[in-house]
């Protein structure tokens, strides 16, 4: 049996003693937008209300990624400008050129316990979590 959620980026299939949960977004990878975020609780809060429910099964549709991450577009970012010299030994990709706003050195200078406060993943991260311990 299949059924969406309120939600039409994901969908909620019930089977005999478990609950597959897809992430409905394959153009963009399945990324977590708040629509996303809503959505899975939803299905993991009507999972868990279930007792037949034994196991729950999370996954992505289409065949290029299971979950890309944050979406971007929908979460945010985080503003800046570019260095004029790449500086710093934490991260990857632009880190070593990036000076987020309010900032004067880059974020691989500023490092993972920056990074663990302000990147959209660790904010994503942080909402998912209180959304969980707030009883979903």
């Amino acid at each position: 049996m299949t059924k969406a959620t309120a939600y039409e980026c994901v969908i909620v299939e019930r089977h005999a003693e478990f609950v597959t949960i897809w992430m409905n977004r394959p153009e963009r990878r399945n990324a977590l937008s708040p629509d996303v975020i809503e959505g899975l609780l939803d299905g993991l809060e009507r999972a868990a209300a279930d007792d037949a429910v034994r196991t729950v099964v999370l996954t992505g549709a289409g065949d290029r990624a299971f979950c890309a991450g944050a979406d971007l577009s929908a979460m945010g970012a985080i503003e800046g400008r570019i260095a004029e010299h790449a500086a710093g030994s934490e991260g990857f990709g632009y880190d070593p050129i990036f000076v987020p706003d309010g900032e004067d050195r880059t974020v691989a200078e500023l490092g993972n316990e920056w990074k663990a406060l302000n990147s959209h993943r660790a904010r994503a991260a942080r909402a998912l979590l209180e959304a969980l311990a707030a009883g979903y």
